[in-house]
């Protein structure tokens, strides 16, 4: 049986195709500013450790040097091969009434930019990996784990409270006891996170902010916090398992990658000539220091 559209249906249908609501762009890898190109397989990001805060007192003349020894450090990654595919037959194609050919490649770029800020938002609240040793070409590693210290529990300012000012203010005291004061900070949070926010007047009020949060629902600065939104958290917002804000510096994660994503469309003269859409990326991320990232556990807005 013939399928009969009027033209003009097929003109505006030609001209739009709708595309779901989602995350097209990436919102945390975005953010991060130690970006190394890798081709290898494993990459290893060098750390120095900080000093102490005295100096060794001259006692006298033609005395012994006294020294002080810095200890070095590193941590390090696996890249991981990753991929996505899809396709089209030339006679959906042709049904669809528009050139996928367009639509599906912003699908897939989409999808690999939401991989990329999973990537790093599971780095960011996750074990860290150094070698503690090599022998021969073997190397030993070791887990870190966040400490307890960096992370600003359910039950602060309230039991089973969700994410409050006091809380990003708990942040804030921690990354300040850290000496990290003069990097750019970063929060991410989901929908759940920025509802609890806006009800709360100190982020929302005129009187405590120079914009106008309630007027455009954009809260952006907060406490010196850059808010991104990430609908991906890890828990489900209960009191078990809290949702997991995150903050961050930009310096808090090591980045290794392969210098291109490898994107391809090709014809497939094996599956009846439909059409095929393929993306493939090297990717891995680890924390570099602990002490530039926090997390905040917080329930859903009640």
């Amino acid at each position: 049986m013939a399928i009969t559209i009027q033209n003009h249906f097929v003109e505006d249908f030609k001209s739009d195709v709708i595309h779901l609501v989602q995350q097209e762009d990436s919102r945390i890898f975005s953010k991060q500013m130690n970006i190394r190109m890798e081709t290898g397989e494993v990459h290893t990001f060098p750390r120095i450790s900080r000093r102490g805060i005295d100096l060794v007192a001259k006692l006298g003349a033609r005395t012994d040097t006294a020294f002080q020894d810095t200890i070095y450090s590193n941590r390090t990654v696996d890249l991981a091969q990753f991929n996505t595919a899809d396709s089209v037959e030339s006679h959906e194609m042709h049904r669809m009434l528009t050139d996928s050919s367009k639509q599906l490649p912003k699908e897939i770029s989409a999808q690999v930019n939401r991989f990329k800020d999973k990537i790093c938002y599971d780095a960011l609240i996750g074990d860290a990996n150094t070698v503690t040793g090599v022998t021969g070409s073997a190397r030993t590693r070791a887990t870190v784990t966040l400490p307890a210290s960096q992370t600003v529990g359910k039950d602060v300012g309230a039991a089973d409270s969700a994410l409050t000012m006091r809380k990003l203010n708990n942040a804030k005291s921690i990354f300040e006891a850290n000496e990290v004061i003069d990097e750019k900070l970063y929060l991410v949070t989901n929908a759940a996170g920025l509802e609890a926010l806006r009800e709360d007047v100190r982020a929302t009020n005129h009187e405590y902010q120079s914009a106008a949060p309630l007027t455009t629902g954009d809260l952006g600065m907060l406490l010196g916090f850059e808010i991104v939104l990430y609908n991906f958290l890890d828990g489900s917002g209960e009191s078990a398992t809290p949702f997991k804000s995150v903050a961050f510096t930009n310096k808090a994660l090591g980045l290794a990658m392969n210098p291109l994503v490898d994107v391809r469309v090709d014809e497939r003269v094996d599956q009846q000539y439909m059409w095929q859409w393929y993306a493939e990326l090297r990717l891995a991320a680890v924390r570099l220091e602990e002490e530039q990232v926090v997390v905040i556990e917080h329930l859903a807005a009640s």
